[in-house]
């Protein structure tokens, strides 16, 4: 989860291209042990891909569709849902 605090702090500092290389790698990291257990690491993902999503926007850039795709496709409807209607300020997700 640093990498995603990271793309945070970044992003609070207006350093979006790094904001989006650190958000990316979270997602990058976090995506073996999500798609192995979503269950137990779905409410990180979440977080994960949708603070990816706001700071790629940030950058001008645009997500890596190859990388997102599985990971949507395993992640329950309503924590995609829910993450979508939350407020634009990349977070940190709850630790379990």
């Amino acid at each position: 989860m640093s990498s995603n605090t990271l793309s945070i702090a970044l992003n609070n500092l207006d350093r979006n291209e790094e904001a989006f290389q650190a958000a990316e790698e979270a997602v990058q990291i976090l995506s073996p042990l999500f798609l192995h257990s979503p269950t137990s690491f779905g409410s990180w993902m979440g977080t994960c891909i949708r603070n990816y999503n706001l700071v790629a926007d940030a950058a001008g850039r645009e997500p890596n569709a190859k990388l997102l795709q599985p990971l949507m496709e395993a992640l329950p409807a309503e924590e995609v849902v829910s993450k979508a209607y939350q407020s634009s300020t990349p977070t940190v997700p709850d630790t379990p």
